[in-house]
């Protein structure tokens, strides 16, 4: 079994004595570390500012490069709102859009 784990930003599978076993991390990140790290966008160094690429109608669940694409998976917000304080809800109601489940295929990457 292969499951995405969103804390430590890695794919990662079962172990019997640790809680997971990393397979694979993107190659931005340089340790694993229990921090959400893992964000699709980029800094500006001069003004500390996070740069967003494209928007998403979802949280991002999943990333997979191919080719010149990225592929992202996305779900809603779970029924306890743990993720209610960040900017999806605003940033679906200026675009006049609701959270979906799926994927999206971001081109130019």
């Amino acid at each position: 079994m292969v499951f995405v784990n969103t804390l430590f930003g890695c794919l990662a599978t079962v172990n019997e004595r640790y809680s997971f076993e990393p397979l694979w991390q993107p190659a931005f990140l340089s340790k694993l570390s229990a921090e959400d790290r893992c964000h699709f966008g980029y800094v500006d160094v001069e003004s500390g500012k996070l740069e967003p690429i494209t928007f998403c109608p979802g949280y991002a669940r999943g990333l997979a490069f191919r080719d010149n694409y990225a592929v992202v998976g996305l779900s809603k917000c779970r029924q306890e709102r743990t993720f209610s304080v960040l900017p999806l809800e605003e940033n679906l109601s200026l675009r006049k859009g609701i959270a979906r489940c799926g994927t999206s295929q971001i081109a130019g990457i």
